[in-house]
C-alpha cells in the first residue's frame, strides 16, 4: 500500500477550527483537498479563511518507507513554506502550541470503573419459582445483524444441586430461565401471584454450557437485545497476568441489591482450593487466585479487574461462607484459565449447535509431579516457578512409548492448519490448562529435558488429535 513520502501536517488531520484560533489577521486554512493524482504524484488544493487558495504536491512512497523518518523540524519547515507561520522562535511555538498534542489515557480509578461497568452483568437463574442472583461479565460481542454475545459466570449460579426433604440427591438442575441486566438497568424481580416477571430491561439468555470442574458457565443473548437496553454495552478487556499486591475492583450484585464495585488487592497469586460446586456431588479442586476484595453472595460470576480495567478473574466464593470463616478474603479463577475454558465451551457449542456438557481436554495418560517450586523476584514483582516431572506414563494413551518416568516438561507446541504455536511453562498448572486449547486434527509436540540434557526436545505426542484422544470434563 503507497503512503505519503510527506507527512503533509498534523495541520490536515486535526479540526481546522484549532488554526489560529484568536488571531484576526492571519488567514487560516478551511478545507485541504486532493485535486488530482499521476502516478506516484498527487496534487492538493489549500482553501483558506480569505478565499485565497494555494497547492502543494506530495510524491507516494511504497509501503510507506518513504515516510518513515520525517521529523517535526521537516513539517514546521513545510508549514513556513505554505505561509502558515513564520519561521521564527515566537511562530515554531506557536506551531508546536497548536499542533503538538499528546494523548495520555485516563488510568484513574473512575475511568477504570466507568470501563468495566459496560461489561458487568448481574444473572437472574430461575428454578422453579425460586430466583437466585449472580453476576457475570460480557466476553465476546458480535455485533453484525443477527450477531450473538456471550457472557461468562459461575457454574453454581446456573446449576444447583436437587435436594428432597432438605437431603441432597445428587442430582444436578439446571435453571428453567436466565436473565440478565446491564448497569444502571436493574430492576427487582416482581413476585405475583406465584409467578415472578424481571421487566422490560430484563435480556433472556439461552445457556450455552458450563464445566462443574471448573465453576463456569457460559450464557448468551442476541447483542441487538443487549444494545438496545444500553449502546454502550462492551466485551471486557483481558489483562495479560496480575501480580501480588496488585490493587483489584471486584463487580458483582451482592444479595442481588443491584451491580456494584469494592476494591482491594491480590493476595495471592496461586493457591488450590477444593469446593462443592452441587450438593450433594463430590467436591472439585480448583485454581485459584486469592483478594481482600469484599465479596458477597451474588457476587458469583462477577468480574475482578486490575486498575486499567482489565479482567484478571472470575469471582467464585468468599471464604467467609465457608467453614473455616475467614474474613476478608475471597477467591476468583484466573483470566489465562477462564479464556481457555470458556474458548472450549463456545467453540463446541458453535460447530454442534448442542449445549456442551464440560470441556474437551487432550488426555496425555500421564501423572506428574511439581520439584523445585520457588518464587523468583525483581522489580516487575514476584513469579512462582516449578519444574513438571514425569512421574508415570500409561499404557495404551496418548504419551506411552513417547515420554519417560523423569522428563521434565518445559513447553507445548500445537500445530494447526500448518502453523506452529509454541508455549513455555513455569507452573506445573500450565500444561493442564494448555490440554484445553487443543483441537482435533492438531498435532501436538511437548518439548523435554531428558536425563542431564540442557537442550530440550520436541516430543511428536500425536500428529493428529482425533476425538477419542479428547477427554470430556464436566
Amino acid at each position: 500500500m503507497k503512503r505519503l513520502k510527506y507527512f503533509i501536517l498534523v495541520l490536515f488531520i486535526l479540526p481546522i477550527a484549532f488554526l489560529f484560533s484568536g488571531c484576526e489577521t492571519v488567514p487560516y486554512v478551511i478545507s485541504i483537498e486532493k485535486v488530482s493524482e499521476t502516478d506516484n504524484i498527487a496534487t492538493f488544493e489549500v482553501t483558506y479563511s480569505d478565499d485565497t487558495t494555494s497547492y502543494f504536491v506530495v510524491e507516494n512512497g511504497e509501503d510507506g518507507q518513504d515516510g518513515q523518518d520525517i521529523t517535526i523540524d521537516e513539517i514546521f519547515q513545510k508549514c513556513v513554506s505554505l505561509g502558515l507561520y513564520e519561521e521564527t522562535l515566537d511562530g515554531y511555538q506557536q506551531f508546536l502550541s497548536d499542533y503538538l498534542t499528546i494523548e495520555v489515557e485516563d488510568t484513574s480509578e473512575t475511568a477504570s470503573a466507568v470501563k468495566v461497568m459496560k461489561s458487568a452483568v448481574s444473572v437472574y437463574t430461575v428454578f422453579g419459582t425460586e430466583p437466585y442472583t449472580g453476576a457475570g461479565v460480557i466476553y465476546s460481542m458480535d455485533t453484525s445483524a443477527d450477531g450473538y454475545t456471550y457472557i461468562i459466570t459461575n457454574y453454581h449460579v446456573t446449576n444447583m444441586g436437587e435436594v428432597i426433604g432438605h437431603i441432597p440427591t445428587g442430582n444436578e438442575l439446571r435453571a428453567d430461565e436466565i436473565y440478565i441486566y446491564l448497569y444502571g438497568s436493574e430492576t427487582y424481580a416482581q413476585y405475583t401471584d406465584g409467578t415472578y416477571s424481571f421487566g422490560a430491561s430484563a435480556i433472556e439468555c439461552e445457556y450455552v454450557g458450563g464445566a462443574r470442574n471448573y465453576d463456569l458457565a457460559i450464557l448468551r443473548a442476541k447483542t441487538s437485545d443487549i444494545l438496545a437496553v444500553n449502546e454502550n454495552a462492551c466485551a471486557v478487556t483481558l489483562a495479560d497476568g496480575y501480580t501480588l499486591s496488585e490493587t483489584v475492583m471486584a463487580i458483582g450484585n451482592p444479595e442481588g441489591v443491584g451491580i456494584s464495585l469494592s476494591k482491594g488487592t491480590v493476595s495471592m497469586t496461586y493457591n488450590e482450593i477444593q469446593m462443592e460446586i452441587i450438593e450433594g456431588k463430590d467436591d472439585v479442586t480448583l485454581r485459584v487466585l486469592t483478594t481482600d476484595t469484599a465479596i458477597n453472595g451474588g457476587n458469583s460470576g462477577g468480574g475482578l479487574f486490575n486498575m486499567q480495567g482489565e479482567l484478571v478473574g472470575i469471582i467464585n466464593s468468599s471464604l467467609e461462607s465457608t467453614a473455616d470463616c475467614i474474613e476478608g478474603m475471597a477467591n476468583a479463577l484466573p483470566v489465562d484459565n477462564v479464556v481457555k475454558v470458556a474458548d472450549n465451551i463456545i467453540e463446541y457449542y458453535e460447530s454442534t449447535g448442542s449445549v456442551s456438557e464440560g470441556v474437551r481436554k487432550l488426555y496425555l495418560g500421564i501423572n506428574y509431579i511439581a520439584e523445585n517450586s520457588k518464587a523468583e523476584y525483581d522489580e516487575q514483582g514476584v513469579t512462582l516457578t516449578d519444574d513438571l516431572v514425569v512421574t508415570y506414563v500409561m499404557s495404551n494413551t496418548t504419551a506411552y512409548g513417547k515420554l519417560r518416568i523423569g522428563d521434565v516438561i518445559t513447553g507445548i507446541v500445537i500445530e494447526r492448519n500448518g502453523v506452529k504455536t509454541t508455549t513455555m511453562f513455569n507452573m506445573t498448572y500450565e500444561l493442564s490448562d494448555m490440554l484445553l486449547t487443543v483441537r482435533e486434527g492438531d498435532a501436538v509436540y511437548l518439548k523435554v529435558l531428558r536425563g542431564d540434557s540442557t537442550e530440550e526436545q520436541d516430543i511428536l505426542i500425536s500428529s493428529s488429535v482425533t476425538s477419542s484422544m479428547l477427554t470430556v470434563i464436566e
